[in-house]
C-alpha cells in the first residue's frame, strides 16, 4: 500500500508599489484592490459628504479604506510625494493627482529629446 500524498499549497499576496516608472501595472493591480473593497467609486468621483450621521460614518469609512489601499500601495518616495493629498483625505484628489503625475506617457523623438534635456538639466 503506498503512503499517503500531501500536497501543502501555501498562498502568497503579491504587492505592487508604484516608484514611478510602473504606473500603468500598479494602476490596474491597485484599482483591482479598491474594487475588491468595494471602495473603486471613490477614485472615480468625488463623491460629497451625506447628510445622515449613519451614511456619513459609512462614507469616512469607504474614503479611509480607499486611501489605505493607495498608500500601501505606494513606495516611501511616492508617498513623500503625494503625503499632502493624503493627508487632506480626499481619495478622489489623491488617485487624480498620481494618474497625472505618474501616467504621463512622452511619446516619439521629442518625447525623448525632453528627457535628455531634463536628464542633463539636473546634473
Amino acid at each position: 500500500m503506498a503512503a499517503p500524498t500531501t500536497t501543502t499549497t501555501t498562498t502568497t499576496t503579491v504587492t505592487l508599489k508604484l516608484d514611478f516608472n510602473n504606473f500603468f501595472e500598479w494602476e490596474q493591480f491597485t484599482t483591482k484592490d479598491l474594487a475588491a473593497a468595494g471602495v473603486l467609486e471613490h477614485t472615480i468621483t468625488n463623491i460629497e459628504a451625506p447628510a445622515t450621521a449613519q451614511d456619513l460614518r459609512e462614507w469616512k469609512k469607504e474614503r479611509k479604506e480607499c486611501i489605505k489601499i493607495i498608500v500601501n500601495a505606494l513606495t516611501q518616495a511616492t508617498f513623500v510625494r503625494y503625503r499632502q493629498l493624503v493627508a487632506d483625505g480626499n481619495p478622489f484628489l489623491l488617485w487624480t493627482a498620481i494618474k497625472a503625475g505618474e501616467g504621463t506617457v512622452i511619446q516619439g523623438s521629442a518625447g525623448l529629446a525632453t528627457l535628455r534635456a531634463q536628464f542633463f538639466a539636473k546634473k
